[in-house]
């Protein structure tokens, strides 16, 4: 995974956590803006998960591709997860599980390239 590819999803991420995390703390319900920026940060994703997967047909990964593989299609469940529950159940909790998602997906970030360089 390249340093800028990661550095996108890490401040993607952790801009759309801190986003969600401050409308939790105000205590406002997910409106449209908060569910439209889950949805630009699973594009930022699809579009990562696109590179990462012709970078494993290249063979460019010094990981195990299966490991990769399986973090990478968890990395993309994440944010439609969280957001079907903050459909569900549109409370200010909903908005802090919307950040909690975010956190995760940058976690999961940082482990895929861990993962891609063999560490």
């Amino acid at each position: 995974m390249s340093d800028a590819l990661l550095t996108v999803l890490v401040v993607a991420s952790l801009a759309a956590a801190t986003a969600f995390g401050v409308r939790a703390a105000l205590g406002h319900r997910p409106r449209t803006v908060e569910l439209a920026l889950a949805g630009a940060l699973e594009a930022v994703l699809l579009v990562a998960a696109g590179l990462l997967v012709a970078g494993l047909v290249q063979g460019e990964n010094t990981g195990p591709t299966v490991t990769i593989v399986v973090y990478l299609v968890g990395t993309l469940l994440v944010m439609p997860l969280v957001t079907l529950w903050a459909l569900a159940e549109p409370t200010r909790w909903s908005t802090g599980v919307l950040a909690a998602g975010a956190l995760v997906v940058c976690l999961l970030a940082l482990r895929i390239d861990q993962v891609w360089s063999g560490v």
